[in-house]
C-alpha cells in the first residue's frame, strides 16, 4: 500500500479514507471530558476555572488545522543530549515545528506550561501560533485531545505521547470507546522523530511522522481485499525508534491484497501464493491450511509493502 496515496501496489485500488461522523467526533469528545479530564474527581487532573476557561477559548476561536503538544515537542530526546535538555535547545525545536506548519499556512494552536515564557523564543511562538498556557499541575494530554476532536476531522495532533493512559481508561469503561479513539489516533497524530543538526546543534527542522491517509482496517475496494497484517515491533536497521513505537508504523508494515489474480501488460501475474495461515492469524481466526478461493475463481495474496 502507498503510504502516502493509499493506492495499492497490486491491483491498484485506493483504500477508503479514514474519516469519523460529527457524530462519533462528537460522542469521543464527550467521553474524553467526561471521563479522562473529569473523571470520578475532577480537581486529580486539572481545576473546574481552568477548564471553563479552555472550553470558553475554544469556542472563541474556532477551529485549528493543527494542534502541538508544546512540551512533549520541545522536551523531544536529542541524541548526545543529556536528559535535562538545555532550555535554548527546547526553545528552538518547539520554533521550528510550529515554523514547519506555520510555513504551509496552517492555523496552530500550542499548549504548554508556564514554562514557556522562559524560552528565548517565546514571543515569536506567540507571534506565529495561538498558545494556551495551562497550569503546572493540570494535566495537558486530554487538553490537547479535546482541542484536536473541536478542529474535526481535518485537524492534525503532534506529539510523540502514545496516549495509552487514555486509551485504558475508555477501554475499561466502554471498548467501543476505546475503539473509536484509536481510529481517531491512528488518522490524526504526527509524531516527532527528532531534528535536522545544524551545524554542532540538533536545532534544525523538524522529523515528523504523518498519518496514513487511509483506513487501517481490512475492507473491500473493487474486487479486492486488503487486509493489515500485524507485526512485533523490532529495532529495524534504518528506522527511528519512534517509528518503532507509533500505533501504525510499529505495529502494521504490510498488506494483504486478496482478489482475482491481476496480471500485468505482458499477461503475467504479479502475485505469489500463499499460505492463508498468516492472513486468518491477523485476523484471531483458527488457522487452515488452504488457497483463498470464491466458487470458480482462483484468488492469489500479494504482500504489499509501504
Amino acid at each position: 500500500i502507498s503510504f502516502h496515496s493509499g493506492a495499492c501496489l497490486n491491483c491498484g485500488e485506493r483504500l477508503k479514507k479514514e474519516e469519523l461522523t460529527e457524530t462519533e467526533i462528537e460522542r469521543l469528545k464527550s467521553s474524553i471530558l467526561e471521563i479522562v479530564l473529569k473523571g470520578e474527581d475532577t480537581y486529580q487532573n486539572t481545576n473546574p476555572q481552568e477548564l471553563d476557561f479552555f472550553l470558553k477559548m475554544l469556542s472563541k476561536q474556532g477551529e485549528f488545522d493543527v494542534v502541538i503538544d508544546g512540551l512533549n515537542v520541545a522536551l523531544t530526546r536529542i541524541p548526545g543530549i543529556p536528559p535535562i535538555k538545555p532550555i535554548g535547545l527546547s526553545s528552538v525545536n518547539l520554533l521550528e515545528t510550529v515554523l514547519y506548519f506555520h510555513k504551509q499556512g496552517k492555523r496552530i494552536l500550542v499548549i504548554h506550561r508556564p514554562s514557556i515564557k522562559t524560552y528565548p523564543h517565546y514571543a515569536q511562538i506567540l507571534e506565529l501560533s495561538h498558545l494556551h498556557i495551562l497550569d503546572k499541575l493540570t494535566q495537558d494530554d486530554p487538553y490537547f485531545i479535546l482541542a484536536a476532536l473541536h478542529s474535526g476531522n481535518s485537524c492534525l495532533c503532534v506529539t510523540s505521547d502514545l496516549l495509552r493512559q487514555h486509551l485504558v481508561r475508555l477501554v475499561n469503561f466502554n471498548p467501543e470507546l476505546g475503539k473509536l479513539f484509536n481510529r481517531w489516533q491512528v488518522a490524526h497524530q504526527v509524531y516527532v522523530t527528532g531534528f535536522e543538526k545544524v551545524k554542532s546543534s540538533y536545532s534544525g527542522k523538524p522529523g515528523l511522522i504523518f498519518p496514513p491517509k487511509y483506513t487501517v482496517s481490512a475492507n473491500k475496494t473493487g474486487c479486492h481485499w486488503h487486509v493489515p497484517l500485524l507485526t512485533t515491533p523490532t529495532n529495524t536497521p534504518g528506522r527511528n525508534p519512534v517509528q518503532e513505537r507509533t500505533v501504525y508504523h510499529g505495529y502494521i508494515a504490510t498488506w494483504a491484497c486478496v482478489g482475482p489474480e491481476v496480471r500485468d501488460q505482458r499477461g503475467e501475474s504479479s502475485a505469489r501464493e500463499v499460505d492463508s495461515t498468516q492472513i486468518l492469524d491477523s485476523l484471531g481466526k483458527k488457522k487452515k491450511k488452504t488457497m483463498v478461493r470464491k466458487k470458480e475463481t482462483k484468488f492469489k495474496v500479494k504482500n504489499v509493502f509501504d
